[in-house]
């Protein structure tokens, strides 16, 4: 009887030294309640019209080769009918075990330059707010135009960038969003050079360094639209995105420190970066 006694205090005190407590908030203190927000993500994953150009040429080659009735890709009222309709993440390996292939080729298996456009209804509600497209990531470069107009282009590899496509809507119609992904490298091509494309040149020239961490060592073995996609609305006055590539702008850090286990109370800390590109100064909460 002892004994069992004895292994019944031993079990209790193994589960008192292994129980987390939780840390909880003053409970004396009247909650938190946020204030209404004007953000909205959008997850854009769904439904995007993709061709594979099946080519390592450049940029300008593939686009003068998709022309149709006069029309370039990324225009709106582009004929897209008889392009594969698909969602991302979207990796394209060209029709053999990727993964396996990666690792007898550095540079990753499959090579093509690939093509995504997608249709959005624009809502009414984006007049005056910040409107930015994420991707988190893509190999290895990404090139992109709304409703026609050159936005931006990242070439720096699998990492999240941001595209600020504010000044390319408009409210409460429809926008295309239209993305030339080069998912080529310098090896088993036709001798183009894969380099970064010399600011204010025109895109996907090269002539900059080489791309960095372009191959099975570092990169998604697939090439295409690999990861998710976003659409942050905001407002006038926001709280950016963790998007430093291209956005420049470093979102929030959240973290906790001075525990106090036994009375339940941490610190919690949010350093965040706050824009204002309302044209007025002001108190916001």
């Amino acid at each position: 009887m002892k004994k069992i006694i004895s292994a019944i205090i031993s079990l209790i005190m193994i589960v008192q030294m292994f129980t987390v407590l939780p840390v909880m908030a003053d409970e004396t203190k009247e909650p938190y309640v946020a204030p209404d927000s004007p953000a909205v993500t959008y997850n854009m994953n769904l439904d995007w019209k993709f061709y594979d150009a099946k080519t390592d040429k450049s940029i300008s080659e593939v686009m003068e080769s998709v022309i149709k009735d006069g029309k370039q890709f990324y225009d709106k009222d582009y004929d897209d009918s008889n392009w594969e309709t698909v969602s991302i993440p979207h990796g394209i390996g060209g029709g053999t075990n990727s993964f396996t292939g990666a690792n007898f080729d550095a540079g990753g298996g499959y090579r093509s330059m690939l093509l995504y456009r997608k249709t959005i209804k624009v809502p009414n509600y984006v007049s005056g707010s910040k409107v930015f497209f994420e991707l988190e990531g893509i190999r290895q470069a990404a090139y992109l135009w709304v409703n026609g107009q050159k936005v931006g282009y990242y070439e720096a590899g699998i990492t999240a960038m941001g595209f600020d496509i504010s000044n390319y809507l408009e409210a409460d119609g429809s926008a295309v969003i239209a993305i030339i992904n080069d998912g080529t490298t310098g090896r088993g091509t036709t001798g183009r050079v894969i380099s970064e494309t010399i600011p204010g040149a025109e895109w996907g020239t090269g002539g900059g360094n080489a791309y960095f961490w372009n191959t099975k060592d570092f990169n998604e073995p697939q090439i295409g639209l690999v990861y998710d996609a976003f659409l942050h609305v905001k407002g006038s006055v926001y709280q950016t995105l963790p998007l430093y590539n291209n956005l420049k702008t470093t979102g929030n850090y959240i973290y906790a420190d001075n525990f106090d286990i036994r009375e339940k109370t941490a610190t919690i800390t949010v350093d965040a970066e706050i824009r204002n590109e309302s044209a007025a100064d002001g108190e916001y909460t």
